[in-house]
C-alpha cells in the first residue's frame, strides 16, 4: 500500500483556512507528486488548490493575505490569488539556489527563508592556489552529505508589497551565516544554530540567537547584531517559538553537554527583562516542540508517554502540566480560536493503523475531531492490525512495555512464526505491520529520564537483557508463538544488537528462562 503523506509544513490564515501539501507516490513509475490542499476549519471542506501532477513538487505554503497564498516550487516562489477564478500559479521570485524554511510575517510584509549559498571569496581563494580540499575540523560529513567551507546556510529577508491582485518583491537581503530560521516577530528573527568550534562534531552545543531586521525595536539586543540568548547553557537549545504578543520566546533545552538523549525541557524567556526560567522543571518527559495560546497564558507541547506521543498544556504562571490528548502520535501543533473565541489545537496525528491526518481538539473539553481523510480509500479492504501492549520485568527489575501484532484470522489454537523487531536508538522504535505475528519492544524516551539513562555505558547489556526477558515473557504466556520460528529484525541500533544476538545465540540454545528456543532467519538494516 502506498499511502499519501501530509507535510508538516502548513499555514493557517485569519479565516482558519489551512493550506497544506500532500505527497503521493506511484510505485509503477517510481515518481512523486506534491500538491497544495485547503482545509476550511469552520465548514470542514477540503479541496485541492494545485493539481496533483507527478514530477511537480509544491511545498511550504504561507499566507500573504487571507486570499493570497505563497509556496515553493523548486528554487522558485509562486503565489496564487484565490480571488481570481483560474487559481493559476504566478511566479514571484527565482533565487540562485534552493529555498528552504519559508516563513512570512504579514504585518511587516516580510518573507524569510534559508538557502545554502556559495561563499564566492572563499571559493576564489581556494581556486587561486589549489583545487584540493582541506578539512581542518570535524564535522566533515553528516550522514551521506559532505560539508563544504564554500557553501553555508544563510538566512534571508525579502520585503513584498501587494498591489491590487498582484504581489511584487524587492531584493533579498542576507541577515547572517550558518543559521536555521524558526519564526519571525516583526522586527526580529529568532533562530537556532550550532555554536561553531573545532569540537562541534562531538559537542551538542546549539544556541538560540536573535537578530533585528529593521530600525528601533524595544528588545534586549542591539540593532543588526546577532545575539545569543542561551549562552548560559552548554547543551542543546532548539525549536524557539514566539508568543503572539511578542513578550516571550520559548524553546527546548537539554542541559547536559554532549548528551543527545538528555531531558528536553521548555525554557521561557521574557524579552522585556531578559529573565529565563524552566517551565517544565518538575515534568519528567522530553518535550518535542512548544507553542503558545493566543493570550500567552498557556504553552502546549507534544511528548512521548508510554508509547504514545501525547499533547500536554503548561500554565505560564506556575508551570502546572495537564494532559490534553492521550492517544496516538501527535506533532506540528498550531493554536487557533473559533468564531466563539474558544481555543483549539490543530495538529497532525497518526496511529499504528492510520497515517498522519489533521485533527483538532478543544483545549477545554478535550473533544477530538479528525479533519482530513487523505487515505480513506486506500484503507478499504485492508486488514490493519491494532497492536496490544504488554508489560514485563526487564533489566534491573524495571517495568518495560512492548507491543504485539497478531495475524489476520488469529486463533489461539494455532502457532505462528514471529517477527521480533528490535528498536533503534537504543532510544526509539520503528513500527511496521509485517510477518504473521510481530513483537516490538519499547521506546525508552516514553518512560522518563531515569529509565532512559539506566542504559548509559551498557548498550550491549541492559537493552539485551530487556529483549531476552521480553521474549521469554511472551513465549511463556502465549502458546501461539512458535519458539522455533522466531525472526529477528532491526535497523540502526537494532541492527547492532541483532548482530550481537546472531553471534551469541545462532549456534546454541539461546539465553532465557525457558532455554528452549533459538533464532532462525535474521533481517538486518544497517544505517550509516
Amino acid at each position: 500500500v502506498s499511502l499519501n503523506r501530509i507535510s508538516t509544513n502548513f499555514a493557517v490564515n485569519k479565516k482558519n483556512v489551512v493550506a497544506f501539501t500532500v505527497l503521493k507516490y506511484d510505485i509503477n513509475t517510481n515518481s512523486k507528486s506534491r500538491n497544495i490542499n485547503l482545509l476550511d476549519l469552520q465548514t470542514g471542506q477540503v479541496r485541492e488548490l494545485t493539481p496533483s501532477n507527478f514530477g511537480v513538487l509544491d511545498d511550504n505554503p504561507v499566507w500573504l493575505r487571507e486570499d493570497i497564498l505563497l509556496f515553493l516550487r523548486g528554487k522558485q516562489l509562486f503565489y496564487i490569488n484565490l480571488r481570481l477564478s483560474d487559481f493559476k500559479p504566478r511566479q514571484l521570485f527565482a533565487f540562485e539556489s534552493e529555498i528552504e524554511n519559508l516563513k512570512s510575517h504579514v504585518s511587516s510584509k516580510s518573507l524569510y527563508f534559508t538557502s545554502i549559498t556559495k561563499d564566492v571569496a572563499s571559493a576564489n581563494l581556494k581556486r587561486k592556489f589549489s583545487n584540493g580540499v582541506v578539512f581542518d575540523q570535524l564535522l566533515l560529513r553528516h550522514w551521506d552529505n559532505y560539508t563544504s567551507q564554500e557553501k553555508k546556510s544563510q538566512l534571508y529577508i525579502l520585503k513584498y508589497e501587494i498591489n491590487g491582485d498582484d504581489v511584487v518583491v524587492g531584493d533579498s537581503r542576507n541577515l547572517m551565516k550558518g543559521s536555521f530560521l524558526e519564526t519571525p516577530d516583526g522586527k526580529q528573527v529568532c533562530f537556532a544554530s550550532r555554536v561553531p568550534s573545532r569540537e562541534e562534531a562531538w559537542k551538542t552545543n546549539i544556541d538560540i540567537y536573535t537578530v533585528n531586521t529593521e530600525g528601533d525595536s524595544k528588545i534586549m539586543s542591539k540593532n543588526s547584531e546577532i545575539v545569543s540568548i542561551s549562552n548560559d547553557n552548554s547543551g542543546s537549545d532548539s525549536h524557539p517559538f514566539y508568543s503572539k504578543d511578542g513578550r516571550f520566546i520559548a524553546w527546548l533545552r537539554m542541559e547536559k553537554p554532549g548528551k543527545e538523549a538528555d531531558l528536553n525541557r521548555i525554557v521561557l524567556y521574557d524579552r522585556s527583562n531578559g529573565k529565563k526560567k524552566i517551565l517544565t522543571k518538575h515534568f519528567d518527559r522530553s518535550c518535542d516542540e512548544v507553542i503558545f495560546s493566543n493570550d500567552s497564558a498557556n504553552a502546549y507541547f507534544p511528548c512521548q508517554e508510554h508509547g504514545q506521543v501525547k499533547i500536554f498544556s503548561c500554565t505560564i504562571a506556575d508551570g502546572t502540566v495537564s494532559e490534553v490528548v492521550s492517544t496516538g502520535g501527535s506533532k506540528s501543533l498550531n493554536y487557533f480560536t473559533d468564531s466563539n473565541n474558544e481555543g483549539h489545537l490543530l495538529f497532525l496525528r497518526s496511529t499504528s493503523v492510520q497515517a498522519a491526518e489533521f485533527f483538532t481538539v478543544d483545549v477545554k473539553s478535550k473533544i477530538l475531531n479528525q479533519r482530513t481523510f487523505c487515505n480513506q480509500e486506500k484503507y478499504a479492504n485492508k486488514h490493519l492490525i491494532e497492536p496490544e501492549e504488554f508489560w514485563f520485568k526487564g533489566f534491573n527489575n524495571e517495568d518495560v512495555m512492548g507491543w504485539i501484532w497478531k495475524p489476520i484470522n488469529f486463533s489461539v489454537e494455532k502457532t505462528y512464526p514471529t517477527a521480533f523487531l528490535v528498536h533503534g536508538g537504543p532510544e526509539g522504535v520503528e513500527p511496521t505491520n509485517l510477518f504473521q505475528c510481530r513483537i516490538s519492544l519499547l521506546d525508552v524516551n516514553s518512560y522518563g529520564q531515569l529509565f532512559t539513562e539506566s542504559i548509559l555505558k551498557n548498550w550491549g547489556g541492559a537493552p539485551y537483557d530487556d529483549l531476552m526477558k521480553g521474549l521469554d515473557h511472551l513465549i511463556k504466556n502465549h502458546s501461539y508463538i512458535d519458539a522455533d520460528r522466531i525472526n529477528m529484525l532491526g535497523a540502526s541500533y537494532g541492527s547492532i544488537i541483532d548482530n550481537c544476538i546472531l553471534i551469541t545465540c545462532n549456534h546454541r540454545w539461546i539465553y532465557g528462562e525457558l532455554d528452549k528456543w533459538k533464532f532462525r532467519p535474521f533481517c538486518i538494516n544497517c544505517k550509516p
